[in-house]
């Protein structure tokens, strides 16, 4: 199947990409089988585009696939909203799972996603822009996980901030995961960030230092608690030198970051 995104929905193919290029490998930290059918099915010549596969992505839905397990631990038949969904399979990964899964993105981008990855009753697709508050409405009564991989960098400040109160406010209780990038990312995709010489990445505006997420979060949404998942790159020079940067006082502030947020309850 021949596919034509460009812009912010395009990433979809580079994330799926690596996240592919993880699962065909023997030590690569994901198994997932859906993920290589998707991949497969679409005539795109990945690594001319996009270059050699990084394992991050891999690393990211991994650590996201438990945080929802730690959360469906807990609280009985959630639902799990994943914003800027694109072309994840996380709902095969965790099949096992008695969950709702409910993807928001845009039109663009579910089109695509459908094409690929059916909705059926308990997996729900919604074209709308995570910024619109109106998906929210959708969202059945009971607990709620909402996941946000790869999106909050394409957003303004003060749009994720308008996003994180809202979905606070409209679901007292629940998680959010999503990962963030350093300023210093931010502003080299704001200059054009070419990872190679035919694709360049979006622009990124919002890039936040690790030492600064947390309090921010406590400014945003009083009373929430907010948690780190270091990324664990399996080989490599990730491998060692990932920890090193994030226990280094200064450098350790511009690493890119997973996140998991605990929202209050209503009093």
């Amino acid at each position: 199947m021949g596919l034509e995104v460009s812009g912010v929905p395009e990433t979809m193919l580079w994330t799926l990409h690596n996240r592919a290029s993880e699962a065909l490998r023997d030590d690569g930290v994901i198994r997932d089988p859906e993920c290589l059918r998707v991949y497969r099915g679409i005539e795109y010549d990945y690594e001319a585009r996009f270059g050699n596969a990084s394992p991050s992505h891999g690393v990211r839905s991994r650590v996201v696939d438990a945080e929802i397990r730690r959360f469906a631990a807990t609280h009985p038949r959630p639902t799990i909203v994943n914003l800027g969904e694109g072309l994840e399979t996380q709902r095969y990964r965790l099949a096992d799972l008695e969950v709702r899964w409910m993807s928001v993105d845009v039109a663009e981008a579910l089109a695509v996603r459908e094409r690929l990855i059916p909705p059926d009753d308990t997996h729900v697709h919604l074209a709308a822009s995570a910024l619109d508050a109106a998906w929210a409405d959708a969202v059945p009564e009971g607990p709620v996980h909402v996941t946000a991989q790869g999106l909050l960098m394409y957003f303004e400040e003060q749009e994720v901030d308008g996003l994180i109160r809202m979905l606070a406010a409209r679901f007292p209780g629940a998680w959010l995961s999503f990962d963030t990038i350093p300023e210093w990312l931010s502003r080299r995709s704001m200059h054009g960030w070419k990872l190679t010489p035919s694709y360049t990445v979006p622009r990124m505006p919002f890039g936040i230092s690790r030492r600064e997420l947390p309090a921010k979060m406590a400014r945003l949404v009083p009373g929430s608690v907010t948690r780190e998942i270091p990324y664990s790159f399996p080989r490599g020079a990730g491998r060692w030198l990932a920890p090193l940067l994030s226990a280094t006082p200064v450098l350790g502030s511009h690493t890119p970051s997973i996140w998991t947020v605990e929202l209050p309850t209503r009093p």
